[in-house]
This record gives structure tokens, sequence and C-alpha cells, in this order.
């Protein structure tokens, strides 16, 4: 591989490794059952295309 390619690569991947932490990233929601998504669903207002 070039070798300019790799570095910017490899500074393009530490930029997003440091960033991480800092991104808005929500904490998933976990359904018990198959039973409940329904009603998780319509909460969220999804609906079909």
């Amino acid at each position: 591989m070039n070798p300019l390619k790799k570095i910017y690569c490899r500074t393009f991947q530490t930029g997003f490794k440091i960033a991480l932490p800092f991104l808005p990233y929500r904490k998933p929601k976990i359904v018990g059952s198959v039973k409940a998504l329904p009603e998780v669903i319509q909460k969220k207002s999804a609906v079909k295309s």
C-alpha cells in the first residue's frame, strides 16, 4: 500500500477512536418478548413503507 495512503488511513482511524466516546449514542431498550414489539413500534410511530 502507498505509504501516504497508509498514514492517512491510520490518522483517520485514530481520529474516530478518539471521538468515539463523545458521539451521542443512546442506550438501547431491550424488549422482553416478541409480544411487546407492537407496543414499542406504535410508541415510536413507525410506519410501513
